[in-house]
């Protein structure tokens, strides 16, 4: 089966002494979430921005449904990726159905008008993202977790194959978390799409990804199902700190850090990259 979305021994570095990724493979594939993790630093959004061909690798090739990207053209790149940035933003005052009718002109050109069929896909979009109550709202009015649900829907209205977000539950409180996971992974699966979003709660992959990448200062360490990818030892030395997989009582299991032994209370449980307050929507 052709690959989605193919690393090739991807490389780059943004001065020549400090690499960033070095020799990154893999492949992903339709109707498949995938999680990609690793600490701060690991070159996680610089991944996704080589896999859109919004940076050119110092060595190392990618493929996207089988064709080299460089050799795809902007309009192409469109039609096919979609990409959600950490911080939406938009530099003029749109709603927030004019922000996902901007999906709309990788199908219809710039110069194209949206009719109905675009506004009813653009509202559907909105809906998928529980965002439809916010159509009508200023989009730099709404708070960091409402204006990525619109964002998540700007990328779904330009129906792509192939789906990219860089932390797309960074800003969203438990309830929206927990939404915006099931929804990838309902888009992944029934549309179906190739969806692969940067993370930092492994207990978040762990429960809606059906696949984890997990990234250690630039290189491939783990990939696969989350229950393998995300073993607690691997994460423990890259991450730094001890790891446990505590059983829920329900079948189920969380990942947890364990403080170190002199510090605070020993056995404080707390989950890996959730040292600070996240801001509610």
């Amino acid at each position: 089966m052709t690959a989605a979305v193919e690393a090739r021994g991807l490389a780059f570095a943004y001065r020549p002494d400090v690499p960033v990724l070095s020799g990154v493979s893999f492949a992903l594939h339709m109707g498949e979430l995938t999680a990609i993790l690793g600490p701060n630093g690991s070159g996680k959004t610089t991944l996704l921005r080589l896999l859109l061909g919004l940076l050119r690798p110092d060595s190392g090739e990618v493929w996207i449904a089988g064709r080299s990207l460089p050799g795809m053209n902007r309009l192409e790149r469109a039609r096919t990726l979609a990409y959600v940035p950490q911080v939406p933003a938009t530099a003029f005052d749109f709603t927030a159905m004019e922000v996902a009718l901007i999906g709309r002109y990788a199908r219809l050109g710039w110069v194209g008008m949206p009719g109905r069929g675009d506004l009813e896909i653009a509202h559907l979009a909105l809906e998928m993202t529980g965002a439809a109550e916010l159509a009508d709202r200023p989009f730099r009015a709404l708070s960091g977790g409402e204006a990525q649900r619109v964002a998540i829907a700007r990328a779904l209205a330009q129906q792509p194959k192939i789906l990219l977000l860089d932390e797309p539950t960074s800003h969203l409180d438990l309830r929206h978390q927990q939404a915006i996971g099931a929804m990838l992974r309902r888009v992944a699966h029934d549309w179906p799409m190739c969806v692969a979003c940067v993370v930092h709660d492994p207990n978040l992959a762990a429960r809606f990804a059906d696949r984890a990448i997990l990234l250690d200062r630039g290189r491939v360490a783990a990939d696969g199902p989350p229950g393998a990818a995300l073993d607690p030892d691997l994460l423990g030395r890259v991450y730094g700190v001890a790891i446990e997989r505590l059983d829920d009582g329900r079948g189920g299991h969380w990942i947890v850090a364990r403080e170190p032994p002199g510090r605070g209370t020993a056995g404080t449980a707390a989950a890996p990259g959730d040292g600070s307050a996240r801001r509610a929507d």
